[in-house]
């Protein structure tokens, strides 16, 4: 098939809505995986699973470890701490304007062993909870530091096109006392030596929350399990009505190209059939036909309307008049592209 008969732009629009198909299902699978987990009231009820373990199951408690990270204001203990530090500068453009510009220089996260603890003397701990899905770490420090100016400084950027501004630190963390939701998998380990609950000694459960092996969900977020699922579910519907939209777009588009394509066939074959019984016609007939004013055949096979008065210079043929003529990029008949010429009929 001709690339004439193909709507790029329709064939995008439709590859569009397929990604959205794909992520509307995956969001979607999310939101019932995340309905179909065992949800604890209490942390103390998880030791009546014990025969069901590994299973997915949803839980909640405050954030707590006998060991925090102090983050950078001194004041916030966490047990989870991201770093980020970014470089922010001026880069001078060809005009020679300067634009504001930062890069990305160093990006590391801290976790220290935690617990989740609900006060019903039972506590579970969360291994690897840095890589949960939804963790909403609270921005703690946000420290800018400019970089000092001198005369030699300045001379370096001018000609180097790159003007250091400064160095901005920020802390994110996950501090202890946080309500969190955690959705993972249950599983039985041998108890680690140290570990504490607050107030109670050592927690000897065996049980900890941990990344499912299965691609189940694993999510660590302040919002509750109902509003988790919600918020999947909206995410999963918006995707689906963003489909919706770029195909039906998509199929107007290839659908409008194909039927303009055919249109423009259509009348380039009628033009042919018309010109191939002209030639096996007598010539007094011709003569006839061509002494009616009616004649098609002396009008435009574009609009139907307006007499012959252009012909395409590369082809020869005669078949459309000056204002159609113009409109076109290939002759009707033989479909070459091929500049117009006006013709001054007596």
């Amino acid at each position: 098939m001709s690339g004439r008969w193909i709507s790029w732009f329709g064939l995008a629009s439709c590859a569009t809505a397929g990604l959205f198909v794909a992520a509307s299902e995956a969001v979607g699978r999310r939101a019932r995986a995340l309905r179909t987990v065992k949800h604890v009231g209490t942390l103390s009820e998880l030791t009546l699973l014990r025969d069901l373990l590994p299973l997915v199951v949803a839980v909640a408690g405050r954030v707590w470890s006998s060991s925090p990270i102090k983050c950078e204001d001194e004041s916030t203990k966490a047990a989870i701490v991201q770093t980020l530090e970014e470089k922010h500068f001026l880069k001078q453009l060809e005009n020679g304007d300067w634009k504001f510009d930062k890069a990305l220089l160093s990006k590391s996260t801290r976790e220290v062993p935690w617990v989740l603890d609900d006060g019903s003397g039972f506590c579970l701990e969360i291994v690897n909870g840095q890589s949960a899905s939804g963790l909403n770490l609270m921005t703690v420090c946000d420290h800018y530091m400019p970089i000092g100016r001198s005369l030699i400084r300045s001379a370096t950027d001018h000609l180097s096109g790159i003007r250091i501004l400064g160095i901005r630190r920020t802390e994110r963390a996950l501090p202890v006392g946080t309500y969190v939701t955690a959705v993972g998998e249950l599983a039985a380990v041998a108890p680690r030596a140290g570990t504490e609950e607050p107030g109670t000694g050592p927690t000897g459960s065996g049980l900890v929350l941990r990344r499912p092996a299965a691609g189940e969900p694993f999510y660590i977020t302040t919002s509750q399990l109902p509003e988790l699922v919600e918020s999947l579910s909206s995410l999963s519907r918006l995707c689906k009505w963003f489909a919706v939209g770029f195909g039906a777009v998509g199929v107007y588009l290839i659908a409008s190209q194909v039927a303009v394509t055919a249109a423009k066939e259509w009348r380039a074959r009628r033009l042919r059939a018309q010109m191939r019984s002209a030639r096996r016609s007598p010539d007094r007939a011709v003569g006839d036909e061509m002494d009616e004013n009616a004649s098609t055949q002396d009008r435009c096979v574009v609009c139907m309307e307006r007499p012959l008065d252009a012909v395409f210079s590369k082809c020869g043929h005669m078949c459309c008049c000056l204002e159609c003529a113009t409109r076109l990029q290939h002759c009707p008949i033989c479909r070459r592209s091929s500049s117009v010429i006006r013709v001054y009929l007596p």
